[in-house]
């Protein structure tokens, strides 16, 4: 980030700087409430500052506040900033929990637009064709493009879901060893315990691409 050029001149550059700094090393330890009274402090001195927008959304939501409150703070971000990637991912996905698939897909389809070569937003369009379009064939085109891209063990997983649904089964399996070769023992046996069972999943949040690799 240019804090300069976010503070609208050098005056609060470096006290923005600080604070956001301060409140992202809280965020990481789980000290929410002083993560949250840094980014507003931030916005109190700057109210322009997307970035502060964001941060405080994400913060309020694993604190359990009302995802009406965290959407607001996301939707700021973007206002403020219709080139902020990081809150088209998190409307998609706040969205895609409230049950909104379509505002979900529209946010994902922004933040791509912006950046056609990212991962998450990729996968998170896969998740939303697998798991709320109940489109395989659509969905299969996202996750193949990952693991061509950079093996993700997500998108290996996304994949062997979308084959179940062709009944690929010795393909599917295939991507189980795969897995397991990758040390992704927990999604491995997953996908061989839905290829058992005949069973889709089911989640109700698009899973997180960038925890898995």
């Amino acid at each position: 980030l240019s804090f300069a050029l976010w503070a609208g001149g050098t005056a609060h550059a470096q006290e923005i700087k600080d604070l956001f700094e301060g409140a992202s090393q809280a965020f990481s330890e789980g000290n929410y409430e002083k993560a949250i009274a840094d980014y507003e402090r931030i916005i109190e001195i700057n109210p322009n500052f997307a970035p502060a927008y964001n941060a405080l959304g994400l913060a309020m939501k694993i604190r359990g506040d009302s995802d009406g409150d965290v959407m607001f703070y996301f939707k700021k971000a973007v206002e403020l900033d219709p080139n902020f990637l990081p809150s088209y991912d998190n409307l998609g996905k706040l969205y895609y929990s409230a049950g909104d698939i379509d505002a979900a897909e529209e946010n994902f389809k922004k933040g791509l637009a912006l950046d056609p070569e990212n991962e998450g937003l990729t996968l998170s369009l896969g998740w939303i064709y697998l798991l709320g379009r109940n489109d395989a064939d659509a969905a299969k085109k996202y996750f193949t493009k990952i693991v061509n891209k950079s093996g993700a063990a997500m998108a290996y997983f996304g994949q062997g879901i979308c084959l179940m649904s062709d009944n690929k089964r010795m393909e599917v399996i295939d991507i189980v060893t795969k897995l397991r070769s990758m040390s992704q023992e927990g999604l491995a046996r997953d996908l061989e315990t839905m290829l058992r069972e005949n069973r889709s999943l089911i989640r109700t949040e698009v899973p997180n691409a960038s925890s898995i690799r």
